[in-house]
């Protein structure tokens, strides 16, 4: 992968509930509640010389079986290309993997290291992947968006600002993703903290998903015509800055999610 700047940690990526049309009571409370947060890979590849999506498909079918019988910790996996992308992000495809928690990451990966020799071998034939980063998730809002098989993604780079404090930030963040739920948005929202691989200029990544385009484009008008800029700068105001937006199409590859009894 070339140019990507990915990771390294910021004690503490994804995305828990807030309600609809909750009362501002609720809202403070929960913008004052302990963080929680959850484990994400990232891989940023590309497709090795004649080798293309039907050679990946085929390898991402037999590592789904083994991850069936194998009796694998719970992961979900995402592939998404650019869509809107920038040249300093410049890869075919990545491959966002998520646990519910550290142990399930921690026993996953023993077992993907003992025993998925043959898929990682087949995987490889397929792609270079030259990042390989993990970050704890933090979701700010759900739309419904995380359970779409193919979403539309959204990723910036963000800094906080000098002297700003992360809990308050995480509370003007908060309150940010409630005006937009009660301006009607459907989207999904999560930061991204870096953790393991890469050295990073920025201090996490700002994450959206909508279910399409027509969703996304909804926030666009809200943002744009809505008066959404103004609001986000009364709001947001000197608790941090994040840049251009770059879009993605994504799709489920696995849905790994414990279903209810």
């Amino acid at each position: 992968m070339k140019n990507i700047k990915l990771s390294v940690i910021v004690v503490l990526l994804s995305v828990v509930l807030s309600g609809v049309g909750f009362a501002q009571e609720e809202a403070a409370a929960e913008a004052e509640a302990e963080p929680t947060f959850s484990p994400i890979e990232i891989f940023a590849c590309n497709y090795n010389k004649g080798r293309d999506r039907d050679d990946l498909d085929k390898v991402i079918a037999g590592w789904n079986k083994w991850m069936d019988e194998s009796g694998s910790e719970p992961y979900s996996a995402w592939i998404y290309t650019a869509f809107y992308g920038s040249p300093e992000y410049s890869f075919d495809l990545a491959w966002l993997g998520v646990w519910p928690d550290g142990k399930a990451m921690g026993k996953g990966t023993d077992q993907w290291l003992g025993g998925g020799g043959e898929h990682a071998a087949a995987f490889d034939k397929v792609l270079t992947c030259d990042v390989h980063s993990n970050f704890a998730s933090m979701q700010l809002r759900s739309g419904g968006s995380e359970n779409s098989d193919n979403a539309v993604l959204g990723f910036s780079d963000c800094t906080f600002k000098k002297g700003s404090k992360f809990g308050d930030a995480v509370k003007v963040a908060k309150e940010w993703q409630a005006y937009m739920k009660e301006q009607g948005s459907t989207g999904s929202a999560w930061w991204f903290f870096p953790v393991y691989g890469g050295d990073p200029d920025w201090d996490f990544k700002a994450v959206s998903a909508y279910s399409n385009h027509a969703e996304l484009g909804a926030d666009y008008d809200r943002y744009g015509n809505g008066g959404g800029f103004m609001k986000a700068g009364e709001i947001i105001g000197d608790a941090y800055d994040c840049g251009v937006t770059r879009i993605y199409n994504s799709e489920r590859i696995r849905d790994g999610i414990p279903q209810q009894e």
